[in-house]
């Protein structure tokens, strides 16, 4: 039962046609993205700027829109190529990125992430999703 294919399924994969991939709602956000995400850590590692914008055209070409970042990955450089990558894409995509605030405060995180969305995103007007996470540490919150 699992494992049923409907029918447009299987036409579509016996003419070769790419399935489109499923989307499905991110939280409470209205949002709704792709069950596939692209994670930016390797992007840095890229022979070069053009093959990471390859990666990232083919991946939203084929229906990816769910792109997850970090302020820490290769000096920023992941997150450069990524912005560069996503140049006149942006509203085909949703970045998520994230800051690392372990022994930081609040004001050195936004500090990081202001410089993430700015590598990422430019100028452009982007809205900020922010979760703080909960660390319990010997029974305490």
């Amino acid at each position: 039962m699992g494992n049923e294919v409907d029918r447009r399924s299987f036409l579509q994969d016996l003419a070769g046609a790419p399935s489109p991939i499923p989307r499905r709602p991110l939280g409470r956000t209205g949002e709704r993205v792709s069950i596939l995400g692209l994670g930016g850590y390797h992007l840095g590692t890229m022979p070069s700027l053009q093959h990471a914008i390859d990666l990232v055209h083919e991946a939203i070409d084929a229906g990816v829109t769910f792109f997850d970042n970090a302020w820490e990955y290769h000096d920023g450089r992941s997150e450069e190529w990524l912005g560069a990558a996503l140049q006149g894409r942006r509203d085909k995509v949703f970045l998520m990125t994230k800051v690392c605030t372990h022994g930081r405060d609040a004001k050195v995180a936004m500090r990081q992430l202001e410089e993430s969305l700015a590598r990422s995103w430019g100028d452009a007007h982007v809205p900020r999703l922010i979760r703080w996470p909960l660390y319990i540490r010997a029974g305490r919150r």
